[in-house]
């Protein structure tokens, strides 16, 4: 098992403590609504992901035509498992924002029922994350998390839910840290693909690359006549555009890591009945949404 947007379901569920517990009820409406924004942008994350694997699958097999090389069946299989893999941790973060969607339910105390299900939902989410290919091991710890979930009642004492829930977003959060680098080497890897692929097109004068200079903005006609210098051009100018959306994307996944220790670090202070600011979390949501944004233009 192995989650990586239960970041949401922990803030969650700790907010069902402080609206039991404390009376801010103001600043832990804001930590609902920032939780769950973090869950979407999470959720999109890895939508983002399942996206760039089906750009390298397609690119990869163009490219490998181009070359005339057989594409193996292992490879067409990993590439499978890898999309179930994320499209199950972005199914995992759609429970979370779900949990957050009930919270402002429990004030009244006859109305916990729905955040117990979305709660139990979330569990099973949880159970029945897959091994992302290319990562050696997973968190330990959240098969024991997915059981509380999917076992939690209405009447249990939320202090302990609480408890339990942070320690699962601790280890969903190392998860994801874990995952880190693969994340990133999956955006790499579809961009360099790409560009091969492009250039062995353009080489084979397969393709015409004159659009790839509109990007320079210059409002000057390109002289077609030309085609060698075109084209090299046009390929030099891709390449700087790949390495943006390239950065722009390690931005999202950096800024969604912040996202997840905010989220730890709430979950901490609510445990000790303190209702902590949201603001850090709201700047952090938005700042890897951009990045989402920006990187996922390529």
């Amino acid at each position: 098992m192995k989650p990586r947007t239960i970041t949401s379901i922990s803030a969650t569920i700790l907010v069902i403590a402080t609206l039991v517990a404390c009376g801010d009820h103001g600043r832990t409406d804001e930590l609902v609504n920032a939780g769950k924004a973090a869950s979407n942008n999470l959720a999109s994350y890895y939508d983002n992901l399942g996206k760039t694997t089906i750009d390298w699958w397609s690119y990869q097999t163009a490219y490998n035509t181009l070359q005339e090389v057989t594409t193996t069946p292992e490879l067409e299989h990993a590439t499978t498992d890898r999309l179930t893999a994320l499209r199950a941790r972005a199914t995992m973060a759609a429970r979370l924002a779900d949990v957050y969607d009930t919270i402002s339910q429990l004030r009244n105390p006859k109305s916990s029922q729905p955040t117990v299900t979305a709660a139990q939902d979330l569990g099973k989410a949880l159970g029945s994350i897959p091994k992302l290919p290319g990562v050696a091991d997973i968190a330990s710890g959240l098969g024991q998390a997915a059981d509380f979930l999917m076992g939690l009642k209405r009447d249990r004492d939320f202090s302990t839910t609480n408890k339990a829930v942070t320690d699962a977003i601790t280890r969903v959060r190392d998860l994801f840290l874990k995952e880190h680098d693969t994340y990133e080497a999956f955006i790499h890897d579809r961009n360099k693909t790409r560009q091969a692929l492009l250039q062995s097109l353009a080489q084979k004068k397969l393709v015409n690359t004159s659009p790839l200079l509109e990007r320079l903005r210059l409002g000057v006609t390109w002289n077609a006549n030309d085609q060698d210098a075109t084209r090299h051009l046009a390929l030099n100018i891709d390449t700087v555009s790949t390495q943006r959306a390239e950065a722009a994307m390690t931005c999202a996944t950096d800024e969604t890591l912040t996202t997840l220790n905010l989220l730890v670090a709430a979950h901490e202070q609510l445990i000790s009945k303190t209702v902590p600011a949201p603001a850090p979390l709201v700047r952090a949501t938005a700042r890897a949404a951009a990045c989402l944004n920006e990187g996922g233009q390529q």
